[in-house]
């Protein structure tokens, strides 16, 4: 899969614990009665564990300017600053981060858990959407891409 461009995003919530977040790009429409999103995560992950504990969360769309953004929140990437230093953050109606200037940010309900191997699935209800502007930012054989001007 890892040759398939896949939009980039960050999978945030927030608990007892804090403000928590993750890159993901396994994220896709889950339909659109009601609007859903369909969120894949390894199972055994605290983000897996803390979103359903806590029932919310948000999708932010990174724009292609937003690689930053992306490699704060990734394991890889994390440095001395935290992740949410990098982007300008919002908390929405249930307190999940919202991304301000993502292409696109969604606020969910956890609404289902599906058990899929060493993954689940989290379906989330979307309870609010904001749109932004810019292109999106894609990745694709393990490095972060900017969509093509037409």
């Amino acid at each position: 899969m890892q040759r398939v461009p896949s939009p980039v995003s960050v999978v945030a919530w927030v608990d007892a614990d804090g403000c928590g977040g993750m890159t993901c790009t396994a994220v896709s429409s889950a339909g659109a009665m009601p609007p859903r999103l369909s969120v894949c995560i390894r199972a055994a992950s605290s983000a897996a564990r803390r979103i359903r504990a806590v029932g919310a969360f948000s999708v932010n769309f990174l724009t292609e300017d937003q690689g930053p953004v992306a490699r704060s929140f990734s394991a890889s990437g994390r440095g001395d600053a935290g992740p949410f230093d990098h982007g300008t953050w919002r908390p929405g109606p249930t307190g999940a981060p919202l991304l301000d200037d993502a292409v696109a940010a969604f606020e969910c309900r956890l609404d289902q858990v599906v058990e899929s191997g060493a993954h689940v699935i989290l379906l989330g209800r979307v309870e609010r959407q904001v749109a932004g502007t810019g292109g999106g930012l894609l990745y694709r054989d393990g490095f972060l891409r900017r969509v093509a001007a037409e």
